[in-house]
């Protein structure tokens, strides 16, 4: 019986000539979609390698900063509210980073330029996206307000209680986030549609834009809500005297606003970015599916900031840390900043020298109520 052979398999037996012009051809063959992808493609490439970068820089940035973290006293609540933003942070750069080294090593991969994918594919790394850009907002609106009910309770023992309010505050914050995300991503779960990308589809967007306004406006509250909160705190420590309980309540209060102003900065700057950005780089529903993912790649400036906000926080660790230093204290009383405190100023009080009991009572009557030890 006759045998059928491939074109290009009798041309390549026929001649030597033809069989060496033909491997160019065959070669070309295998590369030519993913030049052409480059070529075409190149600044969604550029972005999707450059949030591969942030993303996955940006954890190695959140473990570093806990673990800086780890000499540094917070009151349970505190320490509670902060441990749910950085899992946030951790959350949102590992889903991020991931679907973008999926679809870099996918378009690398595939012989085909448009890649559709199923959405329940993505449905995971919205899920945790969404949710975590909800939490960013409301995370940083909590600690303020936690440490209001803190100025509230001068004196009353509250640093000695335990995290329950930090708990309450984080497990409430992290079941509202959650329950938003899965209502909104649901629909691509139950219809199985197609998109073009797990983060960036041109169907839908990562956060509802009405939302995405009203966490812009508790962001901006929020740092005004701390900036507020800083300044009556720091009024109170200067115009009163206390006992030193409630002294270094206030201190606490400071340096906790004062670590989460820089935090509350940037997470307004980066709402107001994403709420506003689409009035300025506003384009038609015409235009390439390409052009219109580079925009909404642009617009979403999370990867940037889970950056900036674990370089941040790893760098007040440090200076914390080298603060402590300076100050010399014995090693077996770095475990609680607190008895570091009243120890401090019980040496300060033991290097007063002895005075009569005559002297004593003189100097009861006459004296001043006692001014705030602590340098502002």
């Amino acid at each position: 019986m006759p045998t059928t052979t491939p074109s290009h398999i009798s041309t390549v037996s026929s001649s030597p000539q033809n069989s060496t012009s033909s491997i160019p051809t065959i070669v070309s063959g295998i590369n030519c979609d993913t030049i052409e992808y480059v070529q075409r493609y190149s600044p969604i490439i550029l972005m999707q390698v450059l949030q591969l970068f942030l993303a996955f820089v940006s954890v190695g940035l959140v473990i570093s900063g806990r673990v800086a973290q780890h000499h540094s006293y917070f009151h349970p609540n505190v320490k509670s509210l902060l441990k749910t933003y950085h899992a946030a942070l951790l959350m949102y750069a590992f889903a991020v980073g991931t679907a973008q080294l999926y679809h870099v090593l996918t378009s690398m991969s595939y012989e085909s330029c448009e890649l559709l994918i199923s959405c329940r594919l993505c449905f995971g790394f919205r899920v945790i996206a969404t949710t975590t850009t909800i939490m960013f907002s409301l995370l940083l609106f909590a600690i303020p307000l936690e440490r209001t009910i803190a100025t509230q309770h001068l004196g009353r023992g509250y640093e000695n209680r335990q995290g329950t309010i930090g708990k309450f505050f984080s497990w409430s914050i992290i079941l509202i986030s959650l329950t938003i995300s899965l209502a909104y991503h649901y629909p691509d779960f139950s219809k199985n549609r197609v998109c073009t990308h797990c983060i960036y589809d041109q169907n839908r967007v990562l956060v509802p834009m009405e939302l995405m306004v009203w966490l812009a406006g508790l962001a901006t509250v929020s740092l005004g809500y701390t900036v507020v909160l800083w300044v009556f705190n720091r009024c109170k420590l200067k115009k009163k005297t206390y006992s030193l309980a409630i002294e270094f309540q206030i201190n606490q209060n400071l340096r906790i606003l004062q670590l989460v102003l820089p935090l509350s900065l940037i997470t307004c700057f980066s709402f107001l970015w994403y709420s506003i950005c689409p009035q300025f780089l506003s384009i038609s529903d015409d235009v390439d599916p390409e052009k219109k993912q580079f925009h909404e790649m642009v617009q979403n400036i999370f990867p940037l900031y889970t950056l900036l906000s674990s370089t941040l926080w790893l760098l007040m660790m440090i200076s914390e840390k080298k603060k402590k230093r300076i100050l010399m204290v014995l090693p077996d009383l770095r475990k609680d900043e607190k008895d570091v405190y009243f120890q401090s100023l019980n040496d300060q009080w033991s290097r007063v020298p002895k005075v009569s009991s005559s002297r004593l009572q003189i100097l009861t009557v006459f004296s001043t109520p006692r001014s705030s030890m602590v340098p502002s």
